[in-house]
């Protein structure tokens, strides 16, 4: 007994398209590749990238779901720390402390 389904493809390709799961886990990518560009900074301590990462599911132990990272581009040093949200003062808090002082 065989079955007919005369939209399938365009039913698969559309419940993909709604799915978060789907859309998080693909390994499409989305933006054609670039070349990359060096950042040139000029001396230890002068230019930082900041990352925020997650949401993470499940969360950790201690309730942490987030991590923020801040990376010192001619040195490489990196710190980092654990968030359970990540209100603006709470990253305040984090540049402060971590970066600044």
């Amino acid at each position: 007994m065989g079955y007919f389904w005369p939209t399938l493809e365009h039913d698969a390709i559309e419940f993909a398209r709604k799915c978060h799961k789907c859309q998080e886990f693909s390994h499409e990518i989305h933006m054609p590749a670039q070349a990359l560009q060096p950042i040139a900074t000029p001396w230890p301590f002068s230019t930082w990238g900041l990352d925020l990462i997650g949401k993470f599911s499940p969360s950790s132990t201690d309730g942490h779901n987030f991590i923020i990272t801040a990376t010192e581009y001619f040195t490489k040093w990196v710190e980092a720390m654990p968030l359970t949200t990540v209100p603006g003062s709470v990253i305040a808090k984090f540049i402060l402390n971590q970066i600044i002082c």
